[in-house]
Protein backbone atom coordinates (compact mmCIF):
# COMPACT_ATOMS: atom_id res chain seq x y z
CA UNK A 1 0.00 0.00 0.00
CA UNK A 2 1.20 3.36 -1.04
CA UNK A 3 1.71 6.18 1.69
CA UNK A 4 -0.63 9.09 0.82
CA UNK A 5 -0.42 13.11 2.32
CA UNK A 6 -4.09 14.27 2.69
CA UNK A 7 -5.39 17.93 3.60
CA UNK A 8 -8.00 18.13 6.12
CA UNK A 9 -10.24 21.40 5.62
CA UNK A 10 -11.64 20.76 9.56
CA UNK A 11 -14.90 23.66 9.08
CA UNK A 12 -15.80 21.02 6.24
CA UNK A 13 -14.29 17.80 6.86
CA UNK A 14 -13.26 17.61 2.68
CA UNK A 15 -10.13 15.50 2.55
CA UNK A 16 -7.90 16.21 -0.51
CA UNK A 17 -4.38 14.73 -1.70
CA UNK A 18 -1.60 16.95 -0.23
CA UNK A 19 1.88 17.58 -1.18
CA UNK A 20 4.86 19.84 0.20
CA UNK A 21 7.58 21.27 -0.52
CA UNK A 22 10.85 21.86 1.26
CA UNK A 23 9.51 25.75 2.18
CA UNK A 24 6.69 24.11 3.83
CA UNK A 25 8.82 22.18 6.19
CA UNK A 26 9.11 23.36 9.98
CA UNK A 27 12.26 25.44 11.01
CA UNK A 28 15.06 24.84 13.21
CA UNK A 29 14.62 20.87 12.85
CA UNK A 30 17.59 20.32 13.98
CA UNK A 31 17.05 21.75 17.70
CA UNK A 32 13.87 20.63 17.77
CA UNK A 33 14.98 16.88 17.25
CA UNK A 34 17.97 17.27 19.74
CA UNK A 35 15.14 18.75 22.10
CA UNK A 36 12.65 15.87 21.56
CA UNK A 37 15.68 13.88 22.03
CA UNK A 38 17.27 15.25 25.17
CA UNK A 39 13.53 16.38 26.83
CA UNK A 40 12.99 13.18 28.90
CA UNK A 41 15.82 13.98 31.17
CA UNK A 42 14.31 17.46 32.30
CA UNK A 43 12.19 17.02 34.76
CA UNK A 44 9.86 20.27 33.39
CA UNK A 45 8.66 18.23 30.75
CA UNK A 46 7.64 14.50 32.59
CA UNK A 47 4.34 13.92 31.69
CA UNK A 48 3.93 16.83 28.65
CA UNK A 49 3.61 16.59 25.47
CA UNK A 50 6.32 18.15 23.30
CA UNK A 51 4.33 20.56 21.11
CA UNK A 52 5.94 23.14 18.79
CA UNK A 53 3.10 24.43 16.56
CA UNK A 54 0.92 26.78 17.77
CA UNK A 55 -2.22 26.54 15.57
CA UNK A 56 -4.02 29.48 17.62
CA UNK A 57 -1.10 31.83 15.66
CA UNK A 58 0.62 29.59 13.04
CA UNK A 59 3.41 30.15 15.20
CA UNK A 60 6.87 27.48 16.10
CA UNK A 61 7.88 28.06 19.52
CA UNK A 62 10.43 25.66 20.88
CA UNK A 63 10.93 25.50 24.74
CA UNK A 64 14.64 26.04 26.09
CA UNK A 65 16.38 22.33 26.46
CA UNK A 66 20.06 21.06 27.62
CA UNK A 67 21.95 19.21 25.22
CA UNK A 68 24.58 16.76 23.44
CA UNK A 69 26.12 14.75 20.80
CA UNK A 70 27.85 16.32 17.50
CA UNK A 71 25.68 19.50 17.06
CA UNK A 72 26.15 19.98 20.60
CA UNK A 73 29.90 19.82 20.76
CA UNK A 74 29.81 22.22 18.07
CA UNK A 75 27.27 24.60 19.92
CA UNK A 76 28.74 23.65 23.59
CA UNK A 77 26.62 25.95 25.33
CA UNK A 78 22.67 25.76 24.78
CA UNK A 79 22.35 29.54 26.04
CA UNK A 80 23.61 30.49 22.84
CA UNK A 81 20.79 29.57 21.38
CA UNK A 82 18.07 30.12 24.48
CA UNK A 83 19.43 33.46 24.98
CA UNK A 84 17.81 34.43 28.83
CA UNK A 85 16.32 31.24 28.42
CA UNK A 86 13.39 32.61 25.94
CA UNK A 87 11.88 30.01 23.30
CA UNK A 88 12.57 29.67 19.88
CA UNK A 89 9.91 31.41 17.78
CA UNK A 90 9.31 31.02 14.10
CA UNK A 91 6.30 33.01 12.31
CA UNK A 92 5.20 32.48 8.51
CA UNK A 93 6.80 35.27 6.00
CA UNK A 94 6.37 35.15 2.44
CA UNK A 95 5.82 31.58 2.76
CA UNK A 96 8.69 30.09 4.45
CA UNK A 97 9.63 30.74 8.29
CA UNK A 98 11.43 33.36 9.97
CA UNK A 99 12.63 32.87 13.44
CA UNK A 100 11.60 36.19 15.76
CA UNK A 101 13.66 37.49 18.46
CA UNK A 102 11.79 37.35 21.06
CA UNK A 103 12.09 40.40 24.06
Amino acid sequence: MKNSLVKVETSTGSVFPASFDRTSRCPDEIVRRIRVTVCFEDPHWTGRLLETYDTQTDRFVIAPCTWKWDYLFQHPDWREAFPLRQPRVFERASGSWRRRLVK
